[in-house]
């Protein structure tokens, strides 16, 4: 799943991704698409922690990020 937008302050924002960045992973999931994002990130709460697995130009990064509430 392509990042399309990251929105500041976001758990997102706080851990590095930016836009471009594929997500292959989540919590060990596999991302075949962004609906394998968004059904890993509906699965957790506000202040949960969440590792996600991303590729940014040929290298892979892991990112652990603090799951943030929205206004």
């Amino acid at each position: 799943a392509i990042v399309v937008d990251v929105t500041p302050g976001s758990g997102a924002a706080g851990a590095g991704l930016q836009e471009g960045d594929v997500i292959i992973e989540v919590d060990g999931t596999r991302v075949s698409g962004p609906e394998t994002v968004a059904s890993e990130v509906r699965g957790h709460g506000v202040g949960d922690m969440q590792q996600r697995h991303a590729d940014r130009g040929g290298s892979q990064r892991q990112r652990d990020f603090e799951m943030a509430g929205t206004d």
